[in-house]
C-alpha cells in the first residue's frame, strides 16, 4: 500500500487506504460555518493573549497530529482519537485568531488524513479536494518566510493525494492536473533546497502517478541519498512497477531494430 509524507515538521506517512473505522466523529473545521471572534475591540493586552493561545493551541494540534502518524502501536479504532484532538486543537486554534494560517493549514492536513477513514468515494474526494482548499487558504494568512517550503510541501502531498484518487478511480485528467500541480510547486521547493530530501521523495511520488517510473525512482534515489526514509512500501511499489515495465521495453527495442 503507497503511503504519502505528510505534516511539515515531521516526516511522517499517511495511508491512502479506503478504510472505515468506528469512535467519534471528527469535528468539522470551524471556519467551514461559524462567525470568527471579533477580538479587535479587545485591549491590546488581550489581543496579545489570544495570539499566544492560538499559537499554543496550534502547537497542541500539530502534536496530536504527529502521534497519531508516528504511533503504529494501536488499533486505528483507538488511534483515530488524536486525529479528533488534533481537529478539535486547530479549531482552538481557530476561535482565538481566526488570522493564525496554521488553523488552516493543519485542518487541510487532517482533511487528509480524514479521507483515509471512509470508505465512500465521494466523501474521500471531497475531503481530499478540501485538504488542498484549506492548505491554499493558509497561504492568505502571513506565513513565516521559513515555513512557506514546508507548507508548499504539504500542499503538494495534498495535490498528490488527489492526483493518485482520480488516477485509481480511472479519472486521468483530473489526476495529471493536480500532480502538474504537485510537481510545479516541488520543483520550486528543490530550486530553492536542493538538500530537501522529502521534497524529492514527493516528487517521486508525483512521477509513481504519472507513470514516469525512471524518473521516479532517480527522485527516490536523491531522496535516499539525502538521508531521508522512504517507505518500504512505495520503493516495493516502484520496483514492481519498475519489473513489469522492462519486458515490454525490451521488446520494443527488439521491434525497433
Amino acid at each position: 500500500m503507497l503511503k504519502f509524507q505528510t505534516k511539515t515538521f515531521f516526516a511522517v506517512a499517511f495511508v491512502l487506504s479506503l478504510v472505515c473505522v468506528g469512535c467519534r466523529s471528527i469535528p468539522e473545521p470551524a471556519f467551514l460555518t461559524a462567525k470568527p471572534n471579533d477580538n479587535r475591540e479587545c485591549s491590546k493586552a488581550d489581543q496579545i493573549k489570544y495570539k499566544a493561545l492560538s499559537n499554543e493551541s496550534a502547537e497542541l494540534g500539530w502534536r496530536f497530529l504527529f502521534q497519531y502518524l508516528n504511533d503504529s502501536s494501536f488499533l486505528p479504532i483507538f488511534n483515530k482519537q488524536s486525529i479528533v484532538d488534533s481537529m478539535d486543537s486547530f479549531n482552538d486554534c481557530w476561535w482565538f485568531n481566526n488570522e493564525n494560517y496554521q488553523a488552516y493549514w493543519g485542518s487541510g492536513v487532517v482533511r487528509g488524513v480524514q479521507a483515509t477513514f471512509v470508505d465512500d468515494k465521494t466523501l474521500i474526494e471531497k475531503y481530499l479536494k478540501q485538504s488542498v482548499e484549506f492548505i491554499r487558504l493558509a497561504e492568505k494568512y502571513n506565513v513565516p518566510a521559513n515555513q512557506s517550503n514546508n507548507l508548499h510541501l504539504d500542499l503538494a502531498n495534498a495535490y498528490n493525494g488527489l492526483g493518485a484518487f482520480y488516477s485509481q478511480t480511472s479519472r486521468e485528467k483530473l489526476a495529471e492536473v493536480n500532480l502538474e500541480q504537485a510537481r510545479i510547486l516541488l520543483l520550486d521547493v528543490i530550486k530553492k533546497e536542493p538538500k530537501n530530501g522529502r521534497a524529492f521523495y514527493l516528487l517521486a511520488v508525483t512521477s509513481f502517478y504519472q507513470r514516469k517510473f525512471e524518473e521516479s525512482k532517480k527522485e527516490a534515489d536523491q531522496a535516499l541519498n539525502k538521508h531521508f526514509k522512504v517507505p518500504d512500501d512505495f520503493l516495493k511499489d516502484l520496483s514492481n512497477k519498475l519489473k513489469n515495465a522492462a519486458p515490454s521495453v525490451k521488446a520494443n527495442s527488439s521491434t525497433r531494430q
